[in-house]
């Protein structure tokens, strides 16, 4: 079975499509009534958490953390100004350009940068949850002290966030199904490929917790009433299939996934959802950046995961 999905690529632009023409929206009507927009609140606190420790690293002389921690700034100081829109001649509005300063020159400090994406995670839903979530696992796999701990089990409230009638959400986790099953399939595969070491030991425990969000995605789509779609006997990873380097063949297998999980953070409806979701992105996220360190590179030079490629 072929691996490629057939529907349109993804893109950054369709992460933020639907948030953007909604936020639009808002926005002409606000100018029609002569009300400037404001900065979203925990965009701008988010912001000046991570200026303020990438200042800190600075000072420290750590210069990947500080690079890293810059370029998330910086995404996350672009959408603040992508939702205050422009006027006429390209300009944000004056309040808005006021708030991202005051970011800029947040002082330098030690932040707890994982309470300050908590709470920008919990005050948020839709487009821009997806986008804090794709920041906050690629600050978690850019880091090699601790490894997040993923859901072990499916709750009532994760089904009710899951629930909506709007949206086809069923067909979302039936993709993300399928690309578990493929991964799931290249890790035996990967495994065959290893000497009994440090690569294998890892790999393995991949495998090990593919094997459990394969069987929570099964349990949300049995509470949701839909289809289960079963594994096939063997799958194709592309361009990976000619790579003989057990790492280098099973590391594109992840990256789906952890796109498809930005997805699905994007349709959930309460927080508890968004928080499963997240939470499972952040896990493949890391053992993405696992892989990438077997292979000599470093995981600071992403600094969002889950982007389409």
């Amino acid at each position: 079975m072929n691996m490629t999905s057939s529907r349109p690529p993804l893109t950054r632009r369709r992460f933020l499509g639907a948030s953007t023409l909604l936020g639009a929206g808002l926005a002409i009507s606000a100018c029609e009534f002569g009300e400037e927009p404001q900065a979203n609140e925990q965009l701008i606190e988010l912001g000046a958490a991570l200026r303020s420790a990438q200042k800190n690293f600075q000072a420290k002389r750590a210069k990947k953390w500080s690079g890293f921690l810059g370029k998330q700034y910086d995404l996350v100081t672009e959408e603040t100004l992508r939702q205050c829109g422009t006027d006429s001649e390209g300009n944000a509005p004056q309040g808005c350009q006021e708030k991202i300063s005051e970011t800029k020159n947040a002082p330098r400090k030690a932040v707890s940068l994982d309470k300050a994406y908590d709470r920008a995670l919990t005050s948020e839903l839709g487009a821009q949850a997806s986008l804090i979530a794709g920041l906050f696992a690629a600050y978690k796999a850019a880091g090699d002290n601790e490894r997040p701990n993923h859901p072990t089990e499916v709750s009532a409230e994760v089904v009710e966030g899951f629930s909506n009638p709007d949206v086809d959400v069923a067909a979302e986790f039936r993709s993300l199904l399928t690309l578990t099953y493929g991964a799931i399939y290249a890790s035996g595969v990967a495994l065959a490929k290893s000497p009994a070491d440090k690569t294998r030991s890892q790999i393995q425990s991949l495998a090990n917790q593919l094997r459990v969000l394969r069987d929570l995605t099964n349990d949300v789509l049995e509470e949701l009433g839909a289809e289960i779609p079963a594994p096939e006997p063997g799958y194709t990873q592309g361009g990976a299939d000619g790579k003989s380097d057990a790492v280098e063949y099973f590391h594109p297998t992840l990256l789906p996934i952890t796109t498809q999980l930005r997805r699905i953070t994007e349709l959930a409806a309460n927080e508890k959802a968004v928080a499963y979701a997240t939470d499972w992105l952040k896990t493949t996220a890391c053992g993405e950046a696992a892989l990438e360190r077997l292979q000599g590179k470093d995981p600071k030079d992403v600094p969002l995961r889950g982007e389409p490629a």
